[in-house]
């Protein structure tokens, strides 16, 4: 167990005035300042800097006596009829709206990946935002506690003219069929939500046609990891570039052991690209039956393919 050191401190909480701060196990009371910005802050007395004078040797337990404070309220975000996205896809231009019922309450944001404070953007009016990039905002409201940043991903994506599958997807993870993958909606962890497209015991395969040769930043796809209901993440991944449909060039391989230890999840896997191209393909092995480790060990495993983004 680590000591905390000289000074510990607390967000959000607000002792009573003139109170004391105890440890229990330890006789005296601690010195404290507290302030909105900073929270409460404790000193720790120098002879508890030896851990032979520590009360307990396993917990530190304060006695305080205070509330909590309040926090100012973080606003939705709405774009495209979209609520709080976790990330958010365009293809031109997209137009970002918070929704703050709070009108006392003040709205900092910054899209150039620094950490939004208080001599940050305010917000007034709606966002166009025209190019990729991370929106962190915050609300704030006097005699409040400054809410917690959130964060959207805004990753602008180029127009698909045809996508084409190799292999079939199965009928009872159909999706919206192809357009799934570039409907610009990304799924969550819940495999039943109408927003995966799955392959079983076969691998994945797309072709991509822009519809005109254009300069390719980078390609990433997601895929989704959930051993139990038999669906795993490829065990290699393959992209390629062509400028006329027929010779393609491969731009990245990526190998990715699948183990009893690999943690469920989605993860976009990413190939940087800065090529000019009109076809992108990309290929995802599946491991075909499930391992012996599994519990469905011999049967046919699932791949769970969703968006495709090409910036």
């Amino acid at each position: 167990m680590e000591w905390p050191g000289k000074t510990f401190s607390i967000k959000n909480y607000e002792p009573e005035e003139n109170s004391k701060i105890y440890l229990l196990g330890y006789a005296k009371p601690f010195s404290w300042d507290y302030n909105l910005s900073n929270g409460l802050i404790i000193d720790i007395p120098d002879e508890l800097q030896l851990s032979e004078n520590w009360p307990c040797k396993y917990a530190f337990v304060f006695k305080i006596v205070g509330q909590a404070n309040e926090l100012a309220v973080v606003p939705d975000i709405v774009s495209n009829d979209k609520t709080n996205p976790e990330k958010l896809l365009f293809t031109e231009s997209v137009l970002i709206e918070f929704k703050n019922d709070d009108p006392n309450s003040i709205i900092y944001y910054t899209t150039d990946g620094s950490s939004p404070d208080i001599n940050s953007v305010i917000y007034t009016e709606p966002i166009e935002i025209k190019k990729s990039c991370k929106l962190e905002y915050f609300a704030a409201k006097e005699g409040m506690v400054d809410s917690p940043v959130r964060t959207v991903e805004i990753i602008k994506t180029e127009k698909f003219n045809n996508i084409k599958l190799v292999n079939p997807f199965s009928a009872n993870y159909a999706a919206e069929g192809e357009l799934t993958l570039v409907d610009m909606e990304r799924a969550s962890e819940n495999f039943k939500n109408g927003k995966w497209l799955g392959f079983e015991g076969v691998d994945f395969e797309v072709i991509i046609d822009l519809g005109k040769e254009k300069h390719i930043k980078h390609v990433k796809v997601g895929f989704l990891h959930q051993s139990g209901s038999w669906i795993f993440y490829p065990e290699n991944i393959y992209f390629y570039y062509s400028k006329d449909g027929n010779n393609f060039i491969e731009s990245k391989e990526i190998h990715n052991p699948i183990t009893k230890l690999t943690e469920d999840g989605i993860t976009d896997f990413k190939s940087v690209l800065n090529q000019k191209a009109r076809y992108i393909k990309i290929k995802a092995g599946n491991i075909g039956i499930c391992p012996e480790w599994h519990a469905g060990s011999g049967g046919k495993a699932w791949i769970f393919v969703d968006e495709i983004i090409v910036e």
